[in-house]
């Protein structure tokens, strides 16, 4: 019995490790859902949105949420009609993830917490973006 313990505290300490704690509670990916506005009045849903960042790129449709990757990299955003004239677009910063904050008990033990915020913050998944961005959208120009 006092083996299989030890095996159990050496498999969750090398999960510890091998992992940050924004990564274990929130994950590597997040939902964002892209609104926008004309001077004022909503846009229907014809217009598709352009996401990417380090890690990725994503399409979705105004109004609609998709998951994308954190990344350290800032977020960037552009939205086109169906005739694929660019309409809008922005970027977005990301900002610490407050789960990564579950590292700091881990400095207790010390390659732990120093592991996951090495982790965390190298890979993107210490940081996160908005839940919903807005893009002010123009009337179609050659936004470049």
């Amino acid at each position: 019995m006092n083996k299989f313990l030890q095996q159990l505290l050496t498999i969750v300490s090398v999960g510890y490790l091998m992992t940050g704690c924004a990564s274990m509670f929130s994950g590597q990916s997040q939902p964002v859902k892209i609104n926008a506005s004309s001077g004022g009045s909503q846009l229907n849903s014809d217009v598709q949105c352009y996401i990417q960042n380090g890690r990725g790129s994503w399409t979705t449709n105004l109004g609609e949420s998709t998951f994308i990757v954190r990344d350290n990299k800032p977020l960037q955003i552009s939205c086109y009609n169906q005739d694929k004239t660019l309409v809008g677009k922005t970027s977005i910063e990301p900002y610490y993830n407050k789960t990564n904050l579950w590292n700091i008990p881990l400095t207790l033990i010390p390659a732990a917490g120093i592991a996951g915020w090495v982790y965390d913050g190298t890979n993107g998944t210490a940081n996160e973006y908005p839940a919903t961005i807005n893009v002010n959208l123009n009337k179609p120009t050659n936004l470049k």
